[in-house]
């Protein structure tokens, strides 16, 4: 693992974990109207989610990151990592202590993302969200920026949030309810599938052209990849069907 990768992803982590807990605290367990198995749950938004492709080998080379880059990029990873580490059992924190908690993680993402856009060229930081799309798959519908160049009607973003909210409570059920590993890592994928279908039906004909050409050219990358440091390029094309998520 680089030290580009251990530093931006464990700071990427912290911040994660942080805003799960918080959200997982609100009430519906979504976190403002994300469902905790949309981006906002899985990554803290999208800019959790980009910080933390950064941190990645084959994003960088499909970004073709030079290593002042790189550097500067591991100066934010170190910057965003806590002294100390962790912040403790976020469940046993007061409403008001959580509240603020998410605060100052939406405010360090926001920092740390104006950070990144000025050491990206235009055209990386262009790839980069293409890429963050194709991850998060029909959860990236959640982003406002996707939500905007689609057209996405208040109905319909009602009808997307039903679907992660409960996507999030069927996850959120399975690890609760015990059984082995391959099993959950099965019915997990059955679920994602699902939701996944269920959320590209609510778009029109029209939006799911646009959402596939808006994700660019396939990059396959899976959440393996991502927690693993990922090495090697990234494979393009594949059996992966038009609209799918880059991860399994």
């Amino acid at each position: 693992m680089s030290k580009l990768h251990w530093s931006l992803c464990a700071a990427v982590v912290l911040l994660i974990a942080t805003a799960g807990a918080v959200e997982a605290q609100q009430p519906g367990g979504g976190g403002r109207g994300r469902g905790r198995g949309g981006p906002g749950g899985m990554f803290g938004g999208p800019g959790g989610m980009r910080m933390m492709l950064l941190a990645n080998e084959k994003v960088q080379k499909e970004l073709e990151l030079v290593d002042d880059q790189k550097a500067e990029l591991k100066k934010i990873g170190d910057e965003l990592r806590p002294a100390g580490g962790g912040r403790g059992n976020f469940q046993d924190l007061s409403e008001e202590e959580r509240n603020k908690l998410r605060t100052e993680r939406e405010a360090k993402t926001k920092e740390a993302q104006a950070k990144i856009d000025k050491i990206l060229l235009p055209q990386q930081q262009e790839r980069l969200k293409q890429i963050g799309w194709q991850v998060a798959g029909a959860g990236a519908l959640s982003d406002p920026e996707l939500s905007e160049k689609l057209k996405i009607t208040d109905k319909q973003k009602e009808d997307i949030k039903a679907v992660q909210d409960k996507a999030g409570e069927d996850m959120r059920a399975l690890f609760q309810g015990g059984g082995s590993r391959e099993e959950n890592q099965t019915k997990m994928a059955d679920m994602r599938k699902a939701s996944e279908e269920k959320t590209l039906a609510v778009l029109t004909s029209e939006q799911k052209a646009e959402f596939d050409k808006l994700k660019g050219e396939r990059f396959e990358l899976s959440l393996a990849d991502l927690f693993g440091g990922g090495q090697g390029r990234g494979r393009r094309g594949g059996n992966r069907p038009a609209g799918a998520p880059a991860n399994p």
